[in-house]
């Protein structure tokens, strides 16, 4: 069993895990800090293993309520990080979450009580049991798209448009999907894409991606398209 330390023991739950966000905020880079995810995510996961650990006192965790830290760890002590009241949590948390939405949360989990041991509030790590590990997921490769997906594709996009389809704009989608079949190019770079951007001189036309900075990492690079790709911007009302 783990015990907190009598200088520890009269901390309050939630000051801890303010003080560890904090800490893991600053150890972000500026890019992180400025969009905020993992913080974010980080002080939704402590909240959710709060509400957890409540309702075990307190009949059942209100999912509905805002996500946050200080109200969720409001009536927890360190004594309530115990093994056995954790893996009791996780098991609830399987049932309402996705196995990738706990697993998340169990990192973080790990990393709290971790930090808590190294900074001497506990006397053990709780999450130091193989029924706390964090499960590696499978990782299923996703499959390539071949020349008959595209063409089928590109079937489906001249069909006629259901009654629900507000839109009907065949020839600007089969340019698109013919541009992203044969440029492999990232949604933002094809969103801020223009014709300025293709270059008809050489053999072989080429798009001169990242005029503007859009392109992954800031670089310029040359993406050589095909006949049936740039035939396709130049039908009239695609591009």
């Amino acid at each position: 069993m783990h015990s907190p330390t009598p200088a520890a023991a009269a901390l309050p739950l939630a000051e801890l895990a303010q003080t560890w966000l904090t800490a893991k905020r600053a150890m972000e880079s500026s890019e992180q800090a400025t969009k905020g995810h993992s913080d974010r995510a980080r002080h939704a996961d402590l909240a959710r293993w709060g509400q957890l650990l409540t309702a075990a006192d307190h009949g059942r965790a209100d999912v509905e309520a805002r996500l946050d830290v200080a109200s969720a760890l409001a009536h927890l002590s360190l004594s309530d990080l115990s093994t056995d009241r954790l893996v009791d949590a996780v098991i609830t948390a399987k049932r309402r979450w996705s196995e990738a939405t706990v697993a998340r949360m169990l990192s973080t989990l790990r990393g709290f009580t971790r930090w808590l041991t190294r900074e001497g509030v506990l006397t053990r790590d709780p999450c130091d049991s193989e029924l706390l590990r964090v499960s590696r997921r499978t990782e299923r490769r996703p499959r390539a798209v071949d020349a008959d997906d595209v063409e089928a594709m590109i079937t489906a996009a001249r069909e006629e448009p259901t009654d629900r389809q507000r839109m009907f704009w065949p020839d600007r989608d089969v340019a698109l999907l013919r541009f992203l079949a044969g440029s492999g190019a990232r949604a933002e770079e094809v969103c801020g894409a223009t014709i300025a951007e293709i270059d008809r001189r050489a053999e072989r036309p080429i798009w001169r991606v990242g005029r503007v900075g859009r392109s992954k990492g800031g670089k310029q690079r040359d993406v050589p398209l095909s006949g049936a790709t740039v035939e396709a911007l130049d039908v009239p009302g695609a591009a």
